[in-house]
């Protein structure tokens, strides 16, 4: 199996090299590591330099900025050509040089596989604080991509973009990255969850960075309350399969909606985030706000 790992990247010369070399340092010898350079300003073309004689290194560099998600897109469907396919953007690294060649080993002894997940640990590079995405299940253990998806709902699972390979060919049948939202890349993954099982390892294969630069950190208000379509979205996705989720989408949407009003709390955002909800999601923001009742002494004016 060829495996892809795609880097995007956009003014992340800071970051890109640690990136890169991650990459180069995985153990299974069928890969390729390929940049895509959203038309970056800074001096991330010189630095890619480096690498260009190693054979499994490509660095693109696109003709115009096609934007986060169409740049996911590009990277995927034209420029990769790997059976199997890991996105990480270029701020992120890998910790664990042998996941892919262990990925692959329990792929080729397993039926049905769409995707190998990992734990990942998320880094806050301005505190130095350190959280653990990982699941409640055992190491190496089969579970139906249906099972996974609800148990996410349920919070007993999680999943990132970085430590998650998948099928590249079932990821472009069902048209990855097709919808410009923040979690773009969650929405596509579980869509394809919805096609077959996942293997779970447990242990932390990489680092996600938060630095105060990532788009999801500088997201606007209404960028936030854009990306609440993901839960109706993957919902009427798995209608078409003939799959049930209309609980999970509530269930879901109410997570993303405490999720949000906590962070604009943090950020000095909370009325105006909480106008913009009710405004969107009456119904789902008024049962957020009776469950969490503390909420709403901190809804006024500063």
């Amino acid at each position: 199996m060829k495996v892809t790992i795609g880097i995007p990247t956009y003014n992340q010369a800071s970051f890109i090299e640690a990136a890169v070399k991650s990459a180069l340092a995985q153990t299974y010898p069928n890969v390729e590591v390929i940049v895509a350079d959203d038309c970056s300003f800074d001096n991330t073309a010189e630095l890619m330099e480096s690498f260009k004689n190693d054979s499994r290194f490509f660095y693109c560099k696109n003709k115009k900025n096609l934007g986060r998600t169409r740049n996911y897109q590009h990277l995927l469907n034209n420029l990769a050509s790997g059976d199997w396919y890991i996105n990480m953007d270029g701020d992120d690294y890998f910790t664990d040089p042998g996941f892919i060649a262990k990925a692959v080993q329990l792929i080729a002894q397993k039926n049905n596989i769409v995707a190998v997940m990992a734990d990942c640990t998320l880094l806050d590079e301005l505190t130095g604080k350190k959280i653990l995405y990982t699941s409640y299940y055992m190491n190496e253990q089969q579970v139906e991509g249906i099972q996974f998806l609800k148990d996410v709902q349920l919070q007993k699972a999680q999943t990132t973009h970085l430590t998650t390979m998948y099928n590249r060919q079932k990821a472009i049948g069902i048209h990855f990255y097709n919808v410009n939202i923040l979690s773009s890349d969650f929405e596509s993954l579980y869509r394809l969850l919805l096609h077959g099982s996942i293997i779970y390892l447990k242990q932390t294969v990489g680092v996600w960075r938060l630095h105060g630069n990532n788009l999801v950190t500088i997201k606007s208000v209404n960028e936030s309350i854009q990306n609440l379509v993901l839960p109706g979205l993957v919902s009427s996705y798995a209608s078409s399969l003939g799959y049930r989720l209309q609980q999970w989408e509530k269930g879901m949407l109410q997570n993303m909606i405490s999720g949000l009003l906590i962070e604009a709390k943090k950020e000095g955002k909370l009325l105006n985030t909480f106008l913009q909800l009710i405004k969107h999601y009456p119904a789902a923001t008024l049962r957020v706000l009776l469950q969490f009742s503390s909420v709403l002494k901190h809804l006024k004016p500063s």
